[in-house]
């Protein structure tokens, strides 16, 4: 009863060990420190613990793989930070490497040296149980490490049902696997080639759930750079026709203030006419170049960026010289300068106390690199992620484009973006090497 029982321990710990292992993957709850985080830890492994207890104890085939997947599943629910759908997946993900695990040493040849018929260390029955021991230890690493290391679980928000549908089926074959080699696996004839034949099954299914996984990666990659051209592109065809609209409000200024000039000089001295030509003219002054960069399409997207920083309480302070800069396309500089500033008075638009709210644009040239500096005050801490602010916003697949688009325009030109926050103020920096 002893040795039963020491052997239910060992099967439940080291179900846990490897559990734990693939959960250190995905972030905890951020709950404070103290009582209530072990408390919520204790649950979390009290919790697994039990579950993982009811695959020992009486259970077939499909109870095993069922408790399995609860075990891990309440660990995620409790102790990790994630979407309930992706906690579903990984929990699956984890049950099915683990349980092809189990399948392995119930194959006639495996089944064999577990249950020591067939000797590691002919002579010495302690060092061959030890080396048992080891070889399920390492069996089980292995195919944890590679569903922990060989999938991203960070882009997996979507295709729930294709997923679950693949998670289902890989399920019912391993547990038919497993209930065929309980079944068939004592008897004599095919030993080696039921062994090989499961061991081949077994590789394919995690060969499966990998490749499929890196299949969806590189298509969202694909579908979101396609996403980000045709944003780069409405930007700056809206951009263009924006410019010339205000080119032609500009001439039409210049013609009206010279009107305006020539219909105070023959109102004379009527004051009430003249306060009204007056206020007209300030209402015209907006439409003036405010910006002069050395680069039309800089100074368009400027203009447009401070009229939209006006309309919020926004001070912008720029001081840009593009007059030397020729190597960057416009589409390329509407990309940078567009997105950099929209997310910049984005931000600010969320400071209350307006007073502080403020933009800092400027660019040198260091070591032969273009350098652009995009500062603006920000009260809230950023969370970072592959280098970039994580969005907040709902559907976070649709959104966080701009930077990422940044990202991507100064990674053509073999250029980097640092992005740093201290002291209140949140600062973009984007080094281009300057073509020879």
């Amino acid at each position: 009863m002893m040795a039963g029982l020491a052997s239910a321990l060992w099967r439940i710990a080291d179900d846990m060990v490897f559990a734990l292992w693939f959960g250190m993957k995905f972030g905890s709850k951020g709950l404070q420190k103290g009582w209530k985080m072990w408390l919520n830890r204790s649950a979390g492994l009290f919790v697994m613990g039990l579950c993982f207890w009811l695959t020992s104890y009486k259970a077939n085939v499909f109870s095993s793989f069922f408790w399995r997947f609860w075990g891990m599943f309440a660990y995620m629910v409790i102790c990790k930070e994630d979407e309930t759908n992706r906690k579903i997946y990984e929990s699956m993900i984890f049950t099915l490497a683990y349980y092809a695990h189990t399948i392995i040493f119930v194959t006639p040849v495996l089944a064999g040296v577990r249950r020591r018929e067939i000797l590691l260390v002919p002579g010495s029955a302690y060092l061959n149980g030890i080396c048992v021991q080891l070889l399920i230890c390492l069996a089980a690493f292995l195919l944890i490490f590679i569903v922990r290391n060989g999938i991203d679980y960070t882009k997996i928000n979507n295709r729930w049902e294709f997923r679950y549908g693949m998670c289902f089926g890989l399920a019912v074959l391993e547990i038919y696997m497993k209930y065929t080699l309980n079944e068939f696996g004592k008897r004599k004839n095919l030993i080696l080639e039921m062994t090989i034949f499961a061991l081949i099954i077994l590789a394919l299914i995690m060969i499966m759930l990998v490749f499929v996984e890196q299949y969806f990666v590189n298509e969202d990659r694909a579908e979101e750079r396609h996403r980000m051209e045709l944003l780069q592109s409405y930007q700056y065809e809206n951009m263009k026709e924006r410019m010339a609209a205000a080119q032609d409000v500009r001439c039409m200024y210049h013609d009206l203030k010279n009107h305006l000039l020539s219909i105070s000089s023959m109102t004379g001295n009527d004051q009430r006419v003249s306060e009204y030509l007056e206020d007209m003219k300030k209402k015209l002054e907006g439409f003036e170049a405010v910006v002069d960069t050395g680069n039309s399409m800089l100074d368009g997207i400027l203009g447009e960026k401070i009229k939209s920083a006006k309309l919020c309480n926004i001070r912008m302070n720029i001081y840009v010289d593009f007059s030397g800069i020729t190597f960057l396309r416009d589409i390329d500089i509407c990309t940078i300068f567009g997105n950099a500033i929209d997310n910049a008075i984005e931000a600010s638009r969320k400071v209350k106390d307006e007073s502080k709210r403020y933009i800092l644009i400027k660019n040198g040239v260091f070591a032969n690199n273009l350098v652009i500096k995009i500062a603006n005050y920000c009260e809230e801490t950023v969370s970072m992620e592959n280098g970039l602010p994580m969005t907040t916003k709902k559907n976070s697949h649709l959104h966080g484009l701009g930077l990422l688009s940044v990202k991507r325009t100064a990674d053509e030109y073999k250029g980097v973006i640092t992005i740093e926050q201290e002291k209140n103020q949140f600062v973009l920096k984007i080094m281009i090497p300057i073509p020879k």
